[in-house]
């Protein structure tokens, strides 16, 4: 059963368009999770009024171990909706794929 949960933004300047999550609080969720037979996945964010792609922001600050869920919101509907890997060698986002249940 997967689950979700909300982050701290520490980012300080930019904040809507900027998000970074706390590394303490990374730290303390995979603590939390180790030996429980779970683990964390990825991570979602939201861009408005831009498409559901990585920013070179979002490039800059990821892993390639994760999945990054991106949701496009336009004038504060939802409009679409992706999933995208880093490869680690090339540093380039890939899609991945996406089940919404």
């Amino acid at each position: 059963m997967a689950s979700l949960r909300r982050a701290t933004n520490v980012v300080e300047a930019n904040r809507e368009r900027r998000y970074v999550i706390d590394p303490k609080e990374m730290l303390a969720a995979e603590k939390e999770l180790t030996g429980s037979g779970h683990e964390i996945l990825g991570f979602y964010h939201s861009h408005p009024n831009h498409p559901a792609e990585p920013s070179e922001f979002d490039r800059s600050h990821a892993w390639p171990w994760y999945s990054y869920v991106i949701l496009s919101i336009v004038d504060r509907t939802p409009a679409d909706l992706r999933a995208w890997l880093l490869d680690g060698e090339t540093s380039a986002f890939r899609p991945d794929s996406l089940t919404v249940e």
